[in-house]
């Protein structure tokens, strides 16, 4: 059974505390994305009380997996002289240890929206079960497809695996210029994605 670390709150009358430590499995079901919903009861030096998980993480080591939604994108740069871009999205699952010549984890692409800054994508993935460790992180790219030349950056964004546990639902992170992408960045880039972070 896989481990849980956590961080306990009890209260027993008045007083309030919090505590760490680990336990098997069957402490919250799904060991990561339920610990939240997790209730019960617990004695404390002899007197009776209850607690709840306030925060957990996987184990190092712990199998999970990473379900993606991409939903959407706002306020792109225009890549192309005529018209405006063509953007798509690459998502890589990889350590901040290591560098980008390096294979990552996963990688997801998604289709080309043609001609549109404000494109839509409505697509879902799921990684493949990988081996949890805390500099894990999605690397999201959005591109500009080219038929003729070497496709341009438009931006990305960065988001650490630990800030993704324990959160479901959709959420705006913003996109940032890639120092090897297209020049002309617009104000307020962003898109939308939706995580959820699973024990396998």
């Amino acid at each position: 059974m896989p481990l849980l670390e956590y961080t306990v709150g009890f209260v027993i009358g008045s007083a309030f505390g919090a505590f760490n430590g680990k336990e098997l499995h069957p402490l919250a079901t799904g060991a990561v994305q339920q610990a939240k919903a997790v209730t019960g009861k617990v004695g404390f030096g002899g007197i009776p009380g209850h607690f709840r998980i306030l925060t957990s993480r996987p184990a190092r080591g712990q199998l999970l997996a990473v379900k993606c939604g991409i939903k959407r994108a706002a306020n792109l740069p225009k890549a192309d002289i005529i018209g405006s871009s063509d953007p798509y999205v690459v998502i890589e699952l990889r350590r901040q240890t290591e560098g980008l010549k390096a294979s990552p984890a996963f990688k997801y692409r998604t289709k080309k929206i043609m001609n549109d800054l404000n494109p839509e994508w409505n697509e879902r993935f799921s990684t493949s079960p990988f081996e949890y460790e805390e500099d894990h992180k999605i690397l999201v790219t959005l591109y500009d497809y080219d038929f003729m030349k070497s496709h341009d950056k438009l931006g990305y964004c960065e988001i650490p695996l630990t800030d993704l546990i324990n959160k479901t639902g959709p959420a705006s992170y913003r996109v940032l210029p890639c120092p090897d992408g297209v020049k002309h960045q617009s104000a307020g880039a962003e898109i939308i994605l939706d995580f959820e972070v699973v024990a396998e």
